[in-house]
C-alpha cells in the first residue's frame, strides 16, 4: 500500500510538471540559440515583434511591410518570431530567405508564443500575422492582429513619442 501510494504520488507529480513545462523554449532560428524575449526589449529603442507562420498567406503577403518598417525607421528594433516550432524550422528559414527577412527572427511553437503574449498582455493569440510594439522601456504598448503596413507603424510610433515628449 505504501509503495502504490508512493508511485501515485510520483506520478503526479510528474504529470504536473509536464503540463506546467513549456513545450519548447524560443530560440534564434539561424543558430538555435535560446533567448528569452524579454531579454530583447527595454533597451532604449522601440521593439517590434512580428509574429507569423511560414504556412500563413496573410504572412506571406505582408511581411515586406515589415522589411519596410525596418529600412524606413532604422531606431527601431524589428525580430519576427516563428510559430512553426521545431518540427517546422526548415520551413521558417526557407521562409526567411524567400522573403529575404533583413531581422533577427525566432522559433516557438504558437501555443508557446500565445503564453508569452498573455503573460504580457492579458489576451491570447489570434493567429499570424500579429504585430507586439514595445516602447524603449520594455514596456508592450500594443498588439495587432492581423497585418499592418510600414507607414501604418511608424504613424503610431510617432504619434506616440509625440505624446511623450509634450508637457
Amino acid at each position: 500500500m505504501f509503495t502504490l501510494k508512493k508511485s501515485i504520488t510520483h506520478l503526479v507529480l510528474i504529470a504536473l510538471l509536464l503540463i506546467s513545462a513549456p513545450l519548447q523554449a524560443f530560440s534564434f532560428l539561424d543558430s538555435q540559440k535560446p533567448v528569452n524575449p524579454d531579454s530583447l526589449t527595454g533597451k532604449g529603442r522601440w521593439t517590434l515583434f512580428e509574429i507569423w507562420d511560414s504556412s500563413c498567406h496573410i504572412c506571406r503577403k505582408t511581411i515586406h511591410e515589415i522589411n519596410r518598417f525596418q529600412a524606413a525607421y532604422p531606431q527601431a528594433q524589428v525580430y519576427g518570431i516563428s510559430t512553426d516550432s521545431k518540427r517546422g524550422r526548415q520551413d521558417a528559414l526557407n521562409f526567411a530567405r524567400e522573403y529575404q527577412l533583413k531581422f533577427p527572427n525566432l522559433l516557438s511553437h504558437f501555443i508557446e508564443v500565445s503564453d508569452y503574449l498573455y503573460s504580457r498582455a492579458g489576451e491570447r493569440l489570434l493567429g499570424t500575422p500579429t504585430v507586439m510594439l514595445f516602447t524603449p522601456e520594455g514596456e508592450l504598448l500594443a498588439v495587432q492582429p492581423g497585418p499592418v503596413t510600414a507607414q501604418e507603424l511608424i504613424n503610431f510610433i510617432r504619434k506616440e513619442e509625440q505624446q511623450r515628449n509634450s508637457p
